[in-house]
């Protein structure tokens, strides 16, 4: 009785297998260049804060400085950028796929009490590090409350 249980299991296991690497080429063919069009897809990212600065660290191998656009619109940072395959998805039989190409876009709303004028951004080594320090405060002067 057992037998026959395990060959099902084996035929299913099979069955998934072949079914993964069928979804896998179709999710390639539906992002090549040319079906694309206006999808959008968004690499991941690391926001923290120090005592001095916000970090957006943000993982995106494969491409150079030219290929980004980052732009801070009052508390709003947007990276853009566009990563273009090295080889033509249409000429090959993928049995796996992970890596995204195309356009992708990040928006991150920053908090108040930046100083926007401080933004550096460093790519290198397959990340894209983006720094904005926090504005020191400045001390005021005791408000006098007069007694009525």
């Amino acid at each position: 009785m057992e037998e026959p249980k395990k060959n099902i299991l084996k035929d299913i296991k099979k069955i998934e297998e072949e079914m993964d690497v069928l979804f896998n080429h179709l999710y390639k063919i539906k992002h090549t260049s040319f079906i694309q069009g206006s999808s959008v897809w968004h690499p991941p990212i690391d926001c923290f804060e120090t005592d001095t600065e916000v970090v957006i660290v943000m993982e995106i191998a494969g491409m150079n400085q030219k290929d980004f656009s980052i732009a801070l619109n009052g508390n709003i940072l947007t990276i853009h950028g566009d990563r273009n395959e090295k080889i033509d998805p249409c000429r090959l039989a993928f049995h796996h796929m992970e890596i995204n190409y195309g356009r992708f876009e990040r928006n991150l709303h920053l908090p108040e009490g930046l100083d926007k004028n401080s933004i550096k951004a460093v790519y290198k080594d397959g990340l894209l590090e983006v720094r904005v320090k926090k504005q020191t405060p400045r001390a005021k002067p005791p408000q006098e409350v007069k007694i009525e």
